[in-house]
C-alpha cells in the first residue's frame, strides 16, 4: 500500500481528521468561546444578576412540597419535632431547631483543603418558601465576582434562623467565614444554630454502612440514585478549565451535583429525625441501627430508651459483634436504672455468650460485694479474672492488666478483709 493509499484509507475511517482540520475546529471553538456561546447563562437555566457589588450568575429551582427525593418527601421536614433533631444531633442546644426555617447549605470549591487560598465558586442553598422548596445556586463566573456572590448570599442568610449541612461545621462554614473576612463583608452565618448531618449519620448508621460519605449514605440510607452526576474530586478542575476556556458546558453536571446535595440534606434530616422518634413502631429496622440508637440514648442518659433499643436488637438474633455490644448496652442501662436483679441476670447472660469477658465479672463482683453481700461469689469472680489475665496473650494482657489489675487487687484485698471481719463476728 502506497503512502497515498494509506492517507486515503485513514480519511475514510470515521472520526479521524487531519491536522489542518483539527486546527480549523480549534479556531472555530476558540471563537465561539470568545463570543460567549458556551458561557454559563447559555448552558444553565439561570440569570446574570447585577448589584452594587458587581455581577454573578444565579440559578433558582422550585420543588413542590410533595417532591420525592429517594425515600423522603421534601415537605415532611416541616412536621418534624425539634426534640427529635436535638436527639439526632446529640445537642440539647438544638431543642428549638426549626427545619422549616433553616437554610440547607452546600458549596462547591476550588479545593478540599480549605484555607485562604480556597474559593467557594458555587454556593447552593435551599429554603422552604411559599408552599415549596427553593434551591438557589450562586455562581461566580470569575474571581472578581466573589464579592457580589458573597453579598448576595449574606442577604439570604438574614432570612434563615438555622443551618443544615453535611460536614459544614468543619468545612463549609469556616471556608465561607474566611471568604467573608477576606471580602470585608459581614454575615450571621456562623451564629446560626447548626445541624451538621455528618455527625448524626455517623451516630445512627455507621455501624451498618461503614463509609459515611454523602454518596454512600444517599445510596444505602436515603435510597437515592444519581444519573449524570460528576465525582466531587473532579469538580475543582472543571471550574479551573471553565475560567481558562469560558466553556461552561461541563459545569452543567456540577450544578446538578450541587442541587442533589442540597435536596439530600432535607432527606437525611428527615430520616435522622424519624430514626430517633419512630423506632418503637418500626418492624424492619436493622439491629445494627438499633444498637447505634441505643448507644446514642445511653450517652444522653435516657436509659429506658437505650434499654428498649438494645432489647429489641437482641430479639432479632443479630450478628455476634452486634449481639455483644447490645448486651453491654442492656446490662449497663439496667445498672443505671438501679434494676439490680435484672442487671445481674443481664451480666450472667452476657457471660454465657462470651465466657472470657472480664467486664461482666467485675460488675458481678461489685454487685455481690456491695449489694448482696455474697463475698464468696465476689472473691470467686475476682479469682476467675486473675486467671483470665494470666492466660491471655501477652499483647492483650498488657492492655487488660493495665486497666484492671490495680482495681482487681484492691477489690480482692477489700473482700478478704470483709470476709475476715465476718469470720471474727
Amino acid at each position: 500500500m502506497t503512502a497515498m493509499d494509506i492517507k486515503s484509507y485513514l480519511r475514510e475511517i470515521d472520526g479521524l481528521t487531519t491536522g489542518t482540520e483539527l486546527r480549523k475546529k480549534k479556531r472555530v471553538y476558540d471563537d465561539e468561546c470568545r463570543r460567549g456561546l458556551h458561557e454559563i447563562d447559555r448552558v444553565v437555566d439561570g440569570t446574570v444578576v447585577k448589584s452594587r457589588k458587581g455581577t454573578l450568575f444565579v440559578k433558582e429551582t422550585r420543588f413542590p412540597l410533595d417532591h420525592g427525593h429517594g425515600d423522603a418527601v421534601l415537605g415532611s421536614a416541616l412536621s418534624l419535632p425539634a426534640s427529635a433533631i436535638s436527639v439526632a444531633a446529640n445537642s440539647p442546644e438544638l431543642g428549638e431547631f426549626d427545619l422549616g426555617a433553616a437554610m440547607y447549605l452546600d458549596t462547591e470549591t476550588t479545593g478540599l483543603a480549605g484555607g485562604t487560598g480556597t474559593y467557594a465558586f458555587l454556593i447552593g442553598f435551599g429554603m422552604f418558601e411559599e408552599g415549596g422548596f427553593v434551591v438557589r445556586q450562586l455562581f461566580m463566573r470569575d474571581y472578581h465576582e466573589e464579592e457580589a456572590m458573597l453579598h448576595h448570599f449574606a442577604e439570604h442568610v438574614k432570612n434563615a434562623s438555622a443551618a443544615v449541612s453535611f460536614n459544614g461545621k468543619t468545612f463549609d462554614i469556616p471556608l465561607l467565614q474566611t471568604r467573608f473576612i477576606t471580602a470585608r463583608l459581614r454575615s450571621k452565618l456562623a451564629d446560626l444554630p447548626h445541624f451538621d448531618l455528618l455527625h448524626a449519620v455517623r451516630r445512627l448508621w455507621k455501624e451498618r454502612i461503614g463509609d459515611c460519605s454523602l454518596g454512600n449514605v444517599e445510596a444505602l440510607v436515603l435510597g437515592v440514585t444519581r444519573e449524570g452526576d460528576v465525582p466531587s474530586s473532579q469538580i475543582p478542575q472543571l471550574y479551573f478549565d471553565y475560567v481558562r476556556s469560558r466553556d461552561a458546558r461541563p459545569l452543567a453536571r456540577v450544578f446538578y451535583h450541587n442541587c442533589q446535595d442540597v435536596l439530600s440534606l432535607v432527606g437525611l434530616a428527615q430520616l435522622a429525625c424519624n430514626a430517633v422518634s419512630g423506632y418503637e413502631d418500626e418492624r424492619d429496622i436493622d439491629p445494627a441501627d438499633l444498637y447505634s440508637l441505643g448507644k446514642l440514648y445511653f450517652k444522653q442518659k435516657r436509659f429506658e430508651e437505650s434499654l428498649f433499643c438494645a432489647g429489641r436488637a437482641l430479639e432479632m438474633s443479630p450478628a455476634r459483634q452486634v449481639l455483644r455490644r447490645c448486651a453491654y448496652i442492656r446490662a449497663y442501662s439496667l445498672k443505671r436504672l438501679h434494676r439490680w436483679d435484672e442487671a445481674e441476670s443481664a451480666w450472667r447472660l452476657l457471660l454465657q455468650d462470651f465466657p472470657d469477658e472480664i467486664v461482666p465479672r467485675i460488675e458481678l463482683a461489685k454487685h455481690y460485694e456491695h449489694r448482696t453481700r455474697d463475698l464468696d461469689r465476689a472473691r470467686l469472680l475476682c479469682d476467675e479474672i486473675a486467671g483470665i489475665v494470666q492466660t491471655a496473650a501477652s499483647q492483650d494482657a498488657d492492655r487488660v492488666v493495665g486497666s484492671t489489675k490495680p482495681e482487681l487487687e484492691h477489690r480482692l484485698d477489700r473482700i478478704r478483709r470483709k470476709m475476715a471481719r465476718d469470720d471474727r463476728m
